[in-house]
């Protein structure tokens, strides 16, 4: 008796299972996209982000606004006119310093404008 035995060519490929056809078809694309982001790292980037964002828009501010100012035209226009106000004193202590007058009292009141209009006088 012969036995017959189907002989199987070198090149042959096997029969994969779905575990290693899905493990391989991972690595494939794994190589393709080396860089891949999980949407779980993607969300905390973009957390972070905004809570940065969020702490240097709480500094800048520097105006102590009144209730009545809600628009930011408004704002403009009160930072301004306050700008235009630090200036005056400014230059009144510089012209008391000019003309060698003390200039205890418009500190003072330099002092106590900074104070209620500015955060960190």
């Amino acid at each position: 008796m012969k036995t017959t035995e189907k002989a199987t060519p070198a090149t042959a490929t096997k029969k994969l299972t779905l575990k290693e056809k899905s493990a391989a078809l991972k690595a494939k694309n794994d190589a393709k996209n080396p860089t891949k982001v999980t949407k779980a790292e993607a969300d905390k980037a973009i957390i972070k982000e905004t809570v940065t964002k969020a702490v240097s828009q709480q500094r800048e501010v520097k105006y102590i606004y009144p209730d009545d100012v809600i628009t930011t035209d408004e704002k403009k226009k009160y930072r301004q006119s306050i700008r235009n106000k630090e200036k005056a004193f400014y230059k009144e202590i510089a012209d008391l310093k000019k003309h060698n007058k003390p200039t205890v009292k418009a500190e003072a009141a330099f002092k106590k404008f900074r104070k209620e209009h500015y955060l960190v006088p």
